[in-house]
C-alpha cells in the first residue's frame, strides 16, 4: 500500500538529509572514498539503510513512500549536492522501483535485502552509450537464459545482483530478470565514468536468469525509467544549487584590485541569472513529478521537458562556475571541477538533451491544460501529485555584495 508524506515530515526529512551532508560527507572524505576499490563508502551505505533512505521508493508496508515522489527527489538532491558516490540512483531508485512493481516472494526478498543495505542492485538495460535508455533492446532471452552485452551499467562494477532486460527469443516481448554477478556466463569489465562513479560493461553468454513476470513488462520498465530520469533531474538540481552557492562564496571572498569580485555588477548579474536557472529547473522538475501519474503522452512530454531544461541548466551553470573561478576551476583540488564532471554525466545518462527534445516534440500537442480538481490530501482526482510551493526568494548575498568595499 502506497502513502503520501505530509509537508512537515517532508521538511524534517529534507533537514536531516542536509544535516547529514554537512556533517558526514566532506569533500576531503569523498576524495578518499573515490580512491577505494568500491569507489564509495560501504559504511555510509549502511547508514543510509539505517535511516530508511534506501527504502524510500518502496511501499509503505516496507518503510517507503512508493506513491509519493518527493522523498526520492530530496534524496537525489542530496546525491547531487554532496557528489555522493554511493549507488543511490542504480539501487535505491531504479532497482527498488522496479522490484516494487512485482508481488512475488523472490522480489520481496530482494527488496528487503536492498532496503537493509545487505545488497547493492543495478539495472542493466542500456545497450548504447550514444542513445541511453531510448533505444531498442537487442539482448535475447531463451528459456530463461540471456545472451548479449550491456555496455553501460551504472554501478554494475559493485552490484551484488543485476536486473537485466532482454527480448524473448520467441515472442520478441520485453522481459526482465534477476541474476547474481558471479553467476556462470556473466563477464564484467569494470571502469569509471568521468565523474568517478563506477560502471561496467557486462556480457551475458547463456547466463541463467530468474525471470520476473509482469502483466506488461514494457510499461513497468518505461515507468521506472521515467522515475529514474526525474530522479536524475533532482540530482542535477542538487549539484546546481551547491555549485551556485560555492561560486557565490568564492566571489565574495576573492579580492582583486582592492575589492571583492562580488562587487562587480556584471558578476552580480551573472549570479542572478544562475539563480534564476536554478529556480526554473526546480519548477519544471516539480511540474514533471506532478505528471508522473498522468496518461503516458502527458507524462512523456513533461519528463522530457524537465530533462532538456536540466541538461541546459547543468551545462550553463557548470561552465559559468569554472569561468568565474578562473584557472583554479579545472583543478582536481577544488570541488568545482568535480561538480562540472558530475553535471556533464547527469546530462547524458538516460538520454541527452537532443533526444529529450525530440521526445517532447513527438508528444501530442493537444494536451489538456485545464487544472484538475484537487483533494485535501494533496492528490488530484486524476492521480497526479502536486507539490507545495518552494521558497523562491532571491539570494540575499548577491544584494549585500553591492555594498562591500
Amino acid at each position: 500500500m502506497d502513502t503520501m508524506i505530509d509537508t512537515e515530515s517532508l521538511a524534517m526529512l529534507a533537514e536531516s538529509i542536509e544535516r547529514f551532508r554537512s556533517e558526514r560527507y566532506s569533500f576531503e572524505e569523498r576524495c578518499q572514498w573515490l580512491g577505494s576499490r568500491d569507489g564509495f563508502s560501504r559504511a555510509l551505505w549502511q547508514d543510509y539503510a539505517g535511516m530508511g533512505w534506501l527504502a524510500l521508493g518502496l511501499t509503505a508496508d516496507e518503510g517507503g513512500f512508493g506513491g509519493d515522489p518527493r522523498p526520492i527527489a530530496k534524496l537525489m538532491e542530496y546525491s547531487g549536492a554532496a557528489l555522493a558516490l554511493e549507488p543511490l540512483l542504480a539501487s535505491a531508485v531504479m532497482s527498488a522501483r522496479l522490484l516494487a512493481h512485482h508481488p512475488g516472494e523472490r522480489a520481496q526478498a530482494w527488496r528487503a535485502a536492498l532496503s537493509a543495505g545487505r545488497s547493492v542492485l543495478a539495472l542493466a538495460h542500456d545497450e548504447s552509450v550514444e542513445a541511453c535508455a531510448l533505444v531498442t533492446v537487442e539482448c535475447t532471452i531463451d528459456g530463461g537464459r540471456i545472451n548479449g552485452v550491456k555496455p553501460l551499467v551504472l554501478h554494475g562494477d559493485c552490484a551484488d545482483q543485476l536486473i537485466v532486460s532482454g527480448l524473448d527469443s520467441t515472442t520478441r516481448r520485453l522481459q526482465v530478470g534477476l541474476i547474481d554477478r558471479g553467476a556462470p556466463g556473466v563477464r564484467i569489465e569494470r571502469y569509471r565514468l568521468i565523474d568517478g562513479r563506477g560502471a561496467a560493461r557486462i556480457e551475458f553468454r547463456e547466463a541463467q536468469l530468474d525471470v520476473l513476470m509482469f502483466d506488461d513488462t514494457e510499461a513497468v520498465l518505461a515507468r521506472v525509467l521515467d522515475d529514474a530520469r526525474l530522479a536524475l533531474c533532482s540530482e542535477t538540481l542538487g549539484a546546481v544549487r551547491a555549485l551556485n552557492a560555492l561560486t557565490l562564496t568564492y566571489l565574495k571572498t576573492r579580492h582583486q584590485f582592492g575589492r571583492a569580485l562580488a562587487a562587480h555588477q556584471v558578476l552580480q548579474h551573472r549570479m542572478v541569472e544562475l539563480h534564476m536557472l536554478q529556480q526554473e529547473l526546480r519548477a519544471v522538475i516539480e511540474m514533471a513529478w506532478g505528471a508522473i501519474g498522468a496518461d503516458p503522452s502527458r507524462r512523456d512530454a513533461a519528463i522530457s521537458a524537465a530533462c532538456a531544461v536540466a541538461a541546459a541548466a547543468a551545462r550553463q551553470c557548470a561552465h559559468e562556475a569554472v569561468q568565474m573561478h578562473g584557472g583554479m576551476g579545472i583543478t582536481t583540488e577544488l570541488p568545482v571541477s568535480h561538480y562540472f564532471k558530475r553535471l556533464m554525466v547527469c546530462a547524458r545518462l538516460l538520454g541527452d538533451r537532443e533526444q529529450h527534445l525530440a521526445r517532447f516534440g513527438s508528444a501530442p500537442s493537444e494536451l489538456d491544460d485545464r487544472e484538475p480538481a484537487t483533494s485535501p490530501a494533496g492528490e488530484r482526482e486524476d492521480g497526479v501529485v502536486h507539490f507545495a510551493a518552494e521558497d523562491t526568494t532571491a539570494p540575499q548575498p548577491v544584494e549585500r555584495a553591492r555594498h562591500e568595499p
